[in-house]
């Protein structure tokens, strides 16, 4: 499985005058290299969440008006328009059921793909106190390679080994329920993240062995990283 975020390539993102630069703060993850480092979260221990910031004053850009010069293939996003049928996205059955379906219909169209499976969701409100999904930030990858190869051998444990022989790749879908005021997405352009600055953070419980291990992946600052 590979994540959109690391298709081969050479990076073809344009600082076109026509998007606008914006002077914002992206908060990385802090590597001191010493051997103090800790890249391990346990579920069961919020304090452990959140790892030691490095916050650099970057320029993303503002890619409103040129939204279809951007292609999942070439940069790693894509903006599509799409209307869902789907009214309640806090009832969970609904979402499963309808939204599910939808997404996986529109990937496939997109993609041309012989398959789409729809794995999981997660609705973020930023006004809502105490709420487990508020937005996250920090600049990231949900998904390490290693983990995202485990999730398929973990949805398909008889079909892994054909599933192999083809290209699988994994992509996340964001939408806006409602016009962005605060917490706007920013992307970074995918062939502009190279390995080394990605940080794989394990995500386990600290006593109960029996609960399978998660990894994400957090970046470090790194020159060249393009965002939109």
């Amino acid at each position: 499985m590979t994540p959109i975020g690391q298709i081969p390539g050479k990076s073809n993102m344009p600082e076109k005058p026509d998007c606008r630069p914006v002077r914002t703060t992206l908060n990385f993850i802090k590597v001191r290299g010493d051997g103090s480092d800790d890249f391990v979260s346990y579920m069961d221990k919020p304090e452990t969440h959140t790892k030691p910031c490095d916050n650099r004053e970057v320029t993303v850009f503002d890619v409103s008006g040129h939204e279809e010069h951007f292609t999942l293939e070439q940069h790693g996003f894509q903006w599509l328009r799409h209307a869902s049928g789907l009214k309640d996205f806090d009832d969970e059955r609904l979402v499963k059921e309808v939204y599910y379906a939808e997404s996986e219909k529109l990937l496939s169209d997109l993609l041309g793909v012989k398959r789409v499976v729809a794995a999981n969701h997660k609705v973020r409100y930023g006004d809502r106190t105490g709420y487990p999904g508020q937005p996250c930030h920090k600049v990231h990858f949900d998904s390490s390679i290693p983990f995202a190869h485990q999730l398929v051998h973990d949805f398909f444990p008889a079909e892994a080994v054909e599933l192999f022989k083809s290209r699988v790749v994994m992509v996340n879908i964001w939408r806006p329920l409602a016009p962005v005021l605060r917490d706007p997405l920013c992307v970074g352009e995918a062939h502009s993240v190279p390995p080394e600055d990605e940080i794989t953070i394990t995500i386990q419980h600290s006593t109960d062995e029996s609960i399978p291990k998660m990894e994400t992946n957090e970046v470090r600052h790194g020159k060249g990283h393009n965002r939109a």
